[in-house]
């Protein structure tokens, strides 16, 4: 490993990975970058101190991100260590979970690779350039491990785009379509590998799916309910679920969604929920519980306050909407729009709406998307369950 060429980090960098973050942005670097073409760096302080190995990118922001505090080889039998230490935390932590999270990036000490297992295929997102360059490590890995029918490369993220690198959905194994019918709780989803959103399906909500289904009752509106995984789980414990979403070939597959799940209490709506949020504030209908639960709304951070805003005037007409005592889950997705601006969105929209609301819980994801506590980018969702007076 002495051969890898060293990259000196800066006083205030070194303390911030000495606190948990593992990252090391190109303003924190006090040495000459310009001549060093690897994928794999040393990060030493300026004492000359070795402080890890790092996947590198001089062409990026994120110039650096600690892959390991040991001077060791980074092969395929790390990837096997590391791989197969998540998958032992996932099964202890799931007993009998098929669909999960296995590689949740950073959180894992895995930095750019996310891997999400959807019974008996895998889809795998990697965002940074480094990363990439062991891919054929990483597949053959997980291929020896999982053996599983089918893995498809998730290259659509945005994020790859600031690493220089291109926008591509590979079927690495197995045939088209890969589509699995999976279960959570009481309810089956079919998941669309090659075509659904994020890596196919939204694991992170599983957990706050059934927690909500704790709360529902009698009427629920489902806003920006995609194939339905909130939906699905609290219609078991409700008279009706109105499900609304603009995308219509999302509406079938919940429609597919819901037969398979033997329900017949849910209605979908094919609309844009915010013109749709207007129409229900001006008529009569009211709901027990209204589940608003919106794509990520701010991408940077020039976009926030905009991104407040929309999400209090969408929060603020659902208010309107909900009856008295009643039950509102605001959610967001996004790790610039902090716990804190969603429960402030909220209680603005309260105040505009003329309400009192009553704060009940705040949740995150599930534990198979660990957080890291230095690290502030690795926790993004945010669930806040309020009661209206």
């Amino acid at each position: 490993m002495g051969a890898l060429p060293s990259v000196i980090v800066s006083p205030k960098g070194e303390r911030q990975l000495e606190n948990g973050l593992l990252w090391v942005f190109a303003s924190d670097i006090d040495s000459d970058i310009s001549k060093i073409d690897t994928h794999l760096v040393q990060l030493r302080g300026r004492n000359r101190a070795f402080l890890g190995l790092a996947l590198f990118n001089k062409n990026s922001q994120i110039t650096a991100r600690l892959l390991s505090r040991q001077n060791r080889p980074i092969d395929s039998a790390f990837f096997a260590e590391k791989i197969a230490a998540a998958l032992q935390r996932r099964e202890r932590l799931m007993p009998g979970r098929t669909s999960y999270r296995l590689i949740h990036g950073e959180a894992d000490f895995l930095p750019g690779l996310f891997v999400d297992r959807y019974n008996d295929s895998l889809s795998i997102q990697i965002t940074s350039w480094a990363m990439e360059q062991y891919r054929p490590e990483i597949l053959e890995t997980l291929d020896k491990l999982l053996k599983p029918k089918a893995i498809v490369l998730r290259g659509d993220v945005q994020a790859r785009r600031k690493e220089g690198l291109p926008l591509t959905v590979e079927l690495y194994k197995g045939a088209e379509p890969v589509r699995e019918k999976c279960s959570f709780g009481g309810s089956v989803m079919t998941i669309d590998l090659l075509d659904g959103q994020k890596s196919g399906g939204y694991l992170d909500q599983i957990e706050n799916h059934e927690r909500a289904a704790r709360y529902a009752s009698g009427r629920v509106l489902d806003l920006f309910s995609y194939e339905g995984g909130f939906a699905l789980a609290l219609a078991p414990n409700c008279d009706e679920v109105w499900a609304v979403d603009i995308s219509e070939r999302a509406l079938a597959q919940l429609k597919e969604n819901a037969e398979d799940s033997k329900l017949t209490n849910i209605k979908t709506i094919c609309a844009d929920v915010f013109d749709y949020l207007e129409e229900l504030a001006g008529s009569e209908e009211t709901f027990d519980m209204v589940i608003l639960d919106p794509p990520a709304l701010a991408r940077n951070k020039g976009a926030l306050k905009e991104a407040s805003n929309a999400f209090s005037n969408l929060a603020a007409k659902a208010i309107k909407v909900l009856k008295p005592g009643g039950i509102l889950l605001g959610c967001t997705c996004s790790a610039l729009f902090t716990e804190e601006m969603l429960l402030t969105a909220i209680f603005r929209a309260a105040r505009r709406a003329r309400n009192n609301m009553a704060l009940l819980e705040v949740r995150g994801a599930g534990p198979d998307h660990p957080v890291l506590y230095g690290m502030p980018q690795t926790e993004y969702l945010h669930a806040a369950f309020w009661q209206k007076e």
